[in-house]
């Protein structure tokens, strides 16, 4: 993950970019959007960015240029809501399955937290895999994500230290959570097929489990 420093020009990037494009507000408006952003996920996911033109998405997408313009100036502004929807998909599953963990054993809770990190890569890893490759300083905006997983695990530790084997809990709660985030995003990146079965997700459970409880 990137440190402060870059998570926030990435961001401020991605704002600006958003503040420039129209807005659609209508129907019809919507929908060529969505064809727009479908046919660039498709390209960027088969040939990177160098197949991530706007004329080829916009013949992908069955639109003139000129409505593709009116909503994306440029390929990094499709690149940069591709990002966008990616990071709030991601932010969803996240709150979807992060419920309450306060009253569970380590070993569930622990069991649940790599589920979670592990269900987070898996959801369209070709279009992760492909932003990290394109886009790698925009994917800053993952690091918040995963600051939001340390802090919930830092709590989650505090409550229940007498099962423990770590003392330094800030310490203990980066670790657990950046080496799950590390295992899996190197899966997607280099063994997507691992993400699929029960072995792999076995293993990281059994290596944060003995790292952290007694």
């Amino acid at each position: 993950m990137l440190g402060p420093l870059d998570t926030n020009r990435a961001n401020a990037h991605i704002w600006v970019v958003q503040s420039k494009r129209r807005r659609p507000t209508q129907t019809r408006a919507q929908e060529t959007v969505e064809a727009i952003v479908t046919a660039a996920r498709k390209l960027l996911v088969r040939g990177g960015r160098a197949s991530l033109t706007t004329n080829r998405v916009a013949e992908v997408a069955g639109v003139s240029i000129g409505s593709l313009y009116q909503y994306f100036p440029d390929k990094d502004a499709l690149v940069t809501e591709l990002l966008r929807r990616h990071v709030e998909e991601t932010q969803v599953l996240i709150a979807e399955r992060l419920t309450s963990l306060a009253s569970v054993e380590p070993e569930v809770a622990i069991a649940q937290m790599v589920s979670l990190m592990i269900a987070v890569h898996r959801h369209d890893p070709a279009l992760h895999r492909a932003l990290v490759e394109q886009m790698p300083r925009g994917m800053g905006r993952l690091g918040t994500i995963e600051q939001e997983v340390v802090a919930l695990a830092r709590a989650y530790l505090a409550m229940h230290v007498d099962r423990l084997r770590v003392k330094d809990l800030d310490l203990a709660a980066a670790i657990a959570v950046q080496t799950v985030e590390a295992l899996t995003h190197g899966a997607v990146l280099f063994r997507p097929e691992v993400l699929e079965g029960e072995a792999f997700e076995r293993e990281v459970v059994d290596l944060v489990t003995r790292y952290l409880v007694l």
